[in-house]
Order: structure tokens, then C-alpha cells, then sequence
């Protein structure tokens, strides 16, 4: 879910570059990053009570979409999933999703969704990994 002031403590590492420059090359992707850059569409009652199956797979699709253009553009993309966040990062959670406290570390939604992708990559042959806890633990 990403590390808070990271680009604000390397700032010399950060070199934009034009997606032709990616080609041949293998980057590592956060899943739960492309999955929570959704997150407004994820929450939206739309969503959570449509009974489409296209509305409530939207994620698997944008999933799709996003590999499909990586490898159009030859690079190999290795997806990163979470594990089970670790107790530290409790309230970070609770407050990026607006509630005073979660009840489990586990998120059980969340896990769907990524089951959900991770089957789609098994599929499409993309490798993934799953890390033992949040990726920045």
C-alpha cells in the first residue's frame, strides 16, 4: 500500500521515462497499489451491490488491460501481492479506510479481490508473488 514520504527522501532516484525505454525490461508491480487505485469504484455502491458480473469484476479487467499494454510494450511484469498485514499497521489502515478500527488484518474483501486477480495472472501465465506480510513491512 505503498511507503508514506518515500519519493520525498530519494527524490535523486526519481527519473521519468518513456514507456518505449521499459522494453526488455523486468519491473516488479504492487498489485494492491493498481487494485486501490480503484478503491472510489471498489467502494461505490454501484459496485458492491450490482449483480453484473462485469460491474463487480471491474478491477480483474483493469488488471487485464494493464498487463496486456506492459507486455505490448515488452516489458515483463512480475506482480507483488500482500500477505496478511502486520499488527503495526493497524491504524494506517483503519484510517486510509475511514473506519476507527478494523477488525482483522486479514481483510477478507480485499483478499477476494486479489484472488480474483491472481487468478486471472495464473491464466495469463504472468508470474506473482505473494509477500509473507505488506510489501513496506
Amino acid at each position: 500500500m505503498g511507503i508514506s514520504g518515500l519519493w520525498d527522501s530519494i527524490p535523486d532516484a526519481i527519473e521519468r521515462v518513456s514507456s518505449s525505454h521499459l522494453e526488455g525490461k523486468v519491473i516488479a508491480v504492487d498489485l494492491a497499489c493498481w487494485v486501490m487505485a480503484d478503491k472510489s469504484i471498489a467502494n461505490s455502491r454501484m459496485v458492491s451491490h450490482s449483480k453484473d458480473k462485469q460491474v463487480q469484476n471491474f478491477f480483474v479487467r483493469n488488471l487485464f488491460s494493464r498487463v496486456v499494454r506492459l507486455l505490448e510494450l515488452g516489458v515483463v511484469p512480475v506482480i507483488v501481492t500482500d500477505g496478511k498485514a502486520p499488527e503495526a499497521k493497524m491504524k494506517t489502515m483503519a484510517s486510509r479506510l475511514g473506519q476507527a478500527e478494523l477488525k482483522s488484518t486479514n481483510r477478507k474483501r480485499f483478499a477476494q479481490v486479489l484472488k480474483k486477480c491472481t487468478d486471472l495472472l495464473d491464466a495469463l501465465g504472468i508470474q506473482w508473488i505473494s509477500a509473507p506480510g505488506s510489501q513496506n513491512a
